[in-house]
């Protein structure tokens, strides 16, 4: 089959898309993306064995317009012309639409060709967007991310979707609870990590001296839960730990960086910018636990990062909070410990616990990695992806 992916961000890089993408042009399918072009970026080039056809958003008062369209009826006629436009020109069969925005707009091109859609729901999007617009005061902004208007627009618009998929089981639970979609439109196909990708770029080994280090990976913002962490390694200043936080970028990791310094710690904190995805495994090795600290939330309770399973191949115990999802997964599983979000007592009392069992640490990180390595890797839900795309076909 022919298959549009349509993103509403510059791409690359985007973990999930990546990996879809290399699992559907193994099973013979042709991959083409439309995304958002940068400064420099060519319109059109093959990235990761698919077509990428670039368009640069209008400018000032082009782009305003589209705004307010967008924020009253949740359409977008920049994209709509671009989405025609790509369907036209590759001769698309199917259009895959990642994340909640551009779904609708999506679906009005997808009827004009009689084609189908597949809606990638890579998170809670309502609740997201209830975590971000906390503390806004611009009566615009706010109207824009009101998490009440998404949530009516995801529970009218998914059901017209030919196949949801969410990363995970509890946020499928959520949409099939509230009557938003029914258990023959949904497919479940996680965030997982690839075993010969991550192995591929897994060159370094743990720092061998007397220092404990635990890392984060991924984005920095109130609600990931670092400061949690930082008021945990205070409490525990008699030992040899450190935090490596990679991802530290933006106001919060200065605020992060302060509040370190405030607590006495800040020489046991590491802050590393961004750094590219094929990075990301050395950075975990140099480590001894990686943590995922996130508030628990309606949106952290129906997703799951790719940072656990990076930790699992890793081979590296895992500390958690008590998001429904990581929970399950980290308790099933055998690979971590999992606190009580909010409860820095209890974070650090998992810190200790890990800091002084090295025996607890190897069989933890033995379990994760042979987790990562069958029931949670990239090896399966990358099938389910494909068998998804075999219903089209025989349809």
């Amino acid at each position: 089959m022919r298959i549009g992916m349509v993103l509403c961000k510059p791409y690359p890089p985007d973990i999930r898309l990546e990996k879809e993408i290399r699992s559907l042009t193994e099973a013979g399918h042709n991959l083409f993306v439309l995304a958002e072009r940068r400064d420099k970026e060519p319109k059109s080039e093959e990235v990761s064995g698919a077509i990428t056809d670039r368009h640069t958003p209008p400018h000032s008062f082009r782009r305003r317009l589209d705004w307010i369209r967008f924020q009253t009826s949740f359409r977008s006629s920049f994209w709509n012309n671009r989405i025609r436009n790509f369907v036209k020109r590759n001769n698309l069969e199917i259009l895959h639409v990642h994340d909640l925005p551009l779904v609708g707009t999506t679906l009005d091109v997808a009827e004009e060709f009689s084609i189908p859609v597949v809606a990638d729901m890579h998170e809670n999007y309502p609740a997201a967007k209830q975590l971000w617009s906390e503390g806004i005061r611009d009566p615009l902004v706010w109207f824009g991310d009101d998490y009440r208007r998404w949530a009516r627009y995801e529970k009218e618009i998914l059901p017209l979707a030919n196949k949801v998929i969410t990363v995970v089981d509890e946020a499928a639970q959520r949409l099939q609870e509230s009557g938003t979609v029914n258990s023959g439109q949904m497919a479940v196909v996680m965030n997982v990590e690839e075993r010969q990708w991550f192995d591929a770029h897994a060159t370094s080994e743990v720092i061998s001296d007397d220092t404990i280090r635990i890392v984060y990976v991924g984005g920095v913002r109130p609600h990931r839960g670092l400061d949690e962490v930082i008021k945990a390694l205070a409490e525990l200043k008699s030992l040899n730990l450190s935090l490596r936080i990679v991802g530290a970028r933006g106001e919060y990791a200065e605020e992060l960086k302060k509040l370190a310094k405030d607590l006495g710690i800040e020489n046991r904190i590491e802050l590393v910018k961004w750094r590219p995805l094929e990075e990301v495994p050395n950075a975990i090795l140099e480590c001894d636990i990686g943590i995922i600290p996130h508030q628990k939330h309606a949106h952290t309770d129906a997703t799951i990062p790719h940072k656990l399973f990076q930790y699992m191949l890793g081979s590296r115990p895992v500390i958690v909070s008590n998001c429904k999802p990581l929970e399950r997964i980290v308790r099933e599983t055998q690979s971590g410990l999992v606190f009580e979000s909010g409860n820095t007592k209890d974070l650090s009392s998992k810190i200790e616990k890990l800091f002084g069992d090295a025996t607890l640490r190897k069989t933890l990180g033995s379990n994760g990695r042979t987790a990562a390595s069958g029931k949670y890797s990239w090896e399966i839900e990358g099938q389910k992806l494909v068998k998804l795309y075999e219903q089209f076909k025989v349809s």
